[in-house]
Parts: C-alpha cells; sequence; structure tokens
C-alpha cells in the first residue's frame, strides 16, 4: 500500500492521490471481491486502474480502492501500485 499523499500526474497535472479521489465519481469504480472483502477499484479508461506518472516513475499502475461498505472519502482510500 502506498500512502494517500502520493503524487499522481494524470494529463500531467501533478495531484496527490487523495485529492485525484476526490473527482472520482461514485459509478466510477467497479465493485470486486477479494477472499471474502469487497471493494470499489477505480478504473481508468475502462481498466481496473490509473496508469501514468507517479512521481518517481514515467509509467506506473495504480489501484485506488475503498472497502464496498465504507464511504468513498480520503481517510478510507487504499492506493496500491504494480
Amino acid at each position: 500500500m502506498l500512502k494517500t499523499n502520493r503524487i499522481l500526474y494524470p494529463k500531467g497535472i501533478a495531484v496527490q492521490a487523495k485529492e485525484f479521489a476526490r473527482y472520482i465519481e461514485p459509478n466510477d469504480p467497479r465493485l470486486v471481491t477479494v477472499g471474502n472483502e469487497r471493494y470499489r477499484v477505480y478504473h481508468y479508461e475502462g481498466v481496473y486502474h490509473y496508469e501514468g506518472a507517479i512521481h518517481d516513475l514515467d509509467d506506473a499502475v495504480m489501484r485506488l480502492a475503498w472497502k464496498a461498505d465504507e464511504p468513498m472519502t480520503p481517510d478510507h482510500l487504499h492506493v496500491m501500485s504494480s
């Protein structure tokens, strides 16, 4: 897991992951199940991830996720890279 203050660069604009998450509409994430847990996972252009630059890398895959039974707020945001 990464910190939610991690800098992403969607469309070349620097923004913290927790700030970027504020612009995600409630219907944008897809519901997925991992083990017995359900999550809302943000997808970008039809895929289940943000893909683009982050602070130290030119190209990275980032997943923004919230547990399905929690609000989509920065306090409940999980940021993962792969």
